[in-house]
């Protein structure tokens, strides 16, 4: 006969499957904290600051690229 392990995530077989479900849901909880605190943190004038910041930056580079493609060494 079999043993079962009874958790909050499932019914398990063995031990290693019962920690590997478990894994998966603080991983897939870190993942839905993490986005939330960026959502929260877009929010903030000085986070909108710097990334605003960032993005004139990465339209500067863009540009420069477009404008002045570097030429290819030739050997």
């Amino acid at each position: 006969m079999t043993a079962w392990i009874h958790t909050s995530d499932g019914e398990f077989e063995n031990l290693g499957d019962a920690i590997e479900a478990y894994g998966e849901r603080q991983r897939k909880a870190d993942q839905a904290e993490r986005r939330a605190a960026f959502h929260a943190a877009k929010s903030d004038p000085k986070v909108r600051a710097w990334i605003e910041v960032a993005e004139r930056e990465e339209a500067l580079r863009t540009a420069a690229r477009t404008l002045c493609p570097q030429k290819k060494p030739t050997a």
